[in-house]
């Protein structure tokens, strides 16, 4: 399979090289004949603050990359669309905000979103992100004391011990997205409609 990723970020590039080679072991469709990555505009603020915003940025990413591959002449069968950032619930009279990563497959005439799963944030991150329209990149190195946490383990990785690292956060999502296409026949799969 010809894949294309819309991002050149070592954690987006090694979910989707990783995913792909766990899939192969079940789906020989699934063998990454090459892989594309390029550098492709979100369309949305460097830290995505709304589930809606983390959606479109993924999204745009794929409509970015097909635009860009047709210049080149590229042939792709499938397009990948990661975007990572925040975004804020109200449950129980608290705003709770967390940290998710997104991602978007174009396959055929198909199109798929899935997400992680949500990792609250600290107040103090939330309130840089939120008050003070900080990026989450520039927020995390400050609060890790690190440099390029987003090129490397992520937020999800120095609030999680690196039990869930932003890599993995991005295969969660992955093989959230790529079901349907795996596991088609499942997705195919008619109930009867009788529940007597």
């Amino acid at each position: 399979m010809i894949v294309a990723v819309g991002s050149q970020r070592a954690p987006k590039v090694e979910a989707v090289q990783n995913v792909f080679t766990v899939l192969e072991q079940q789906h020989a469709d699934f063998h990454l004949e090459q892989l594309y990555d390029r550098d492709v505009p979100s369309g949305t603020k460097e830290t995505p603050s709304h589930i809606r915003h983390l959606m479109d940025g993924a999204y745009n990413r794929v409509q970015a990359l097909r635009r860009q591959l047709a210049l080149e002449n590229k042939h792709i069968d499938l397009y990948i669309g990661l975007e990572g950032g925040v975004h804020q619930i109200m449950a129980h009279g608290k705003s709770h905000i967390f940290l998710q990563s997104w991602v978007y497959v174009a396959y055929e005439d198909d199109g798929f979103y899935a997400s992680s799963g949500n990792l609250p944030l600290p107040e103090s991150i939330a309130e840089a992100i939120y008050t003070r329209q900080r990026s989450l990149g520039k927020v995390i190195d400050e609060f890790s004391g690190k440099t390029g946490v987003r090129d490397n383990e992520g937020t999800f990785g120095v609030l999680t011990e690196e039990h869930i690292t932003r890599r993995q956060s991005f295969e969660t999502a992955l093989f959230s997205a790529l079901a349907p296409i795996y596991n088609r026949k499942m997705y195919e799969t008619q109930l009867n409609g009788d529940d007597s």
